[in-house]
């Protein structure tokens, strides 16, 4: 190898390691625009959301969730959307979203609780209590029982379903009492 091959070959190295730092470096900047980009749009839907501007929130929503689809607790974002159309008075939009929906994880009981709310407020009385009973108590962990048990009485109560409601205070009473309490 003659000397000007040697230095080529030196200068192919360096630009190697300096391209490979300058990369590195670049993507340490997005991240950390990413990061703040992220942080800064939290923040910016939780004003929103503060100011009960639902469908900003559910636009700046989405909007994270397009440029981050990666992003850490995405069905819970899905969930908030959601949320902040039944809070924006949209019912027959949440049913639309979430019947049929599989992005329930451990989101289950919440999804079926706002579905059912939002059938509820339509006055579709058979809908809302069908829409829970799709959850069976021994899925649940004890606390998510109690919660359930009380949505599905507070429907038969409302819609003056009082023999309902008894039924279902027997039938549930074996899985609501966690070690005789």
């Amino acid at each position: 190898m003659n000397l000007f091959q040697s230095k080529k070959l030196l200068l192919a190295v360096v630009l190697i390691i300096l391209i490979d730092q300058i990369i590195q470096s670049n993507l340490s900047a997005i991240n950390i625009k990413r990061g703040n980009f992220i942080l800064k749009q939290k923040k910016f839907i939780s004003e929103l959301y503060m100011d009960e501007q639902y469908f900003d929130c559910i636009s700046e929503t989405r909007r994270l969730l397009y440029y981050y689809p990666d992003i850490a607790y995405y069905n819970e974002y899905l969930y908030f959307i959601d949320a902040n159309y039944f809070l924006g008075k949209q019912y027959r939009t949440v049913i639309n979203n979430l019947k049929g929906s599989d992005n329930y994880n451990d989101l289950k009981l919440p999804y079926y609780i706002l579905l059912s709310r939002s059938y509820h407020n339509l006055g579709l009385y058979k809908d809302s209590i069908r829409a829970l009973k799709q959850i069976d108590y021994r899925d649940l962990e004890y606390t998510q029982r109690f919660e359930l048990f009380i949505r599905r009485i507070e429907i038969y109560i409302h819609n003056s379903k009082y023999k309902d409601a008894l039924k279902e205070i027997k039938k549930s009473k074996k899985n609501i009492i966690e070690n005789n309490n």
